[in-house]
């Protein structure tokens, strides 16, 4: 029995609150290493995650997760345009640390748009988890680890919003 409900409560889908603080969470994951990715690629990762806050906030507080949902196919264009251009704006390279930064940077977005449970939410943690150690690869000082901790605690405070029962949850 335990384990039913533990596959309900994965399973559940993700509420306007929970999809507020993912995306601030995403935010400010991707801000501190935007100034390293061109300017293209900073724009476009940025705004994907956008995109999804403005739906959810056009579509309002749905309890039965029928929040706007963008086509899997567009999905996949984005992310075969991506890579494309990622390589294009990298020499004809897609491997390496930059590319695979600046592709990274932009998958984030896209994982963000077809999130729809709170085991897409928990992956999403995990991706700006990685998101922002990515800024240490290029530098390392006091000031680079300051710029990451407002992403770190808007990390754990997106945690403990789907952890959470929907009733529980800031609205934000």
């Amino acid at each position: 029995m335990p384990g039913r409900r533990r596959a309900r409560a994965i399973a559940t889908p993700l509420t306007l609150p929970q999809i507020r603080w993912l995306g601030a969470m995403l935010i400010a994951a991707q801000l501190p290493q935007a100034p390293h990715l061109p300017l293209w690629i900073a724009t476009f990762g940025i705004t994907l995650v956008a995109l999804r806050l403005w739906l959810a906030r056009r579509d309002g507080d749905e309890r039965d997760g029928a929040l706007a949902r963008i086509p899997s196919w567009t999905l996949v264009l984005f992310a075969l345009a991506a890579a494309w251009f990622v390589r294009v704006s990298y020499g004809g390279h897609l491997v390496g640390r930059d590319p695979s930064v600046a592709f990274l940077f932009i998958l984030v977005g896209i994982k963000f748009l077809e999130s729809r449970t709170r085991r897409d939410g928990t992956l999403l943690v995990c991706l700006a988890s990685f998101l922002l150690i990515t800024p240490f690869l290029s530098n390392q000082s006091p000031f680079a680890a300051l710029v990451v901790l407002p992403a770190i605690l808007l990390l754990g405070g997106t945690l403990d919003a789907l952890g959470r029962d929907v009733a529980h949850v800031a609205p934000w």
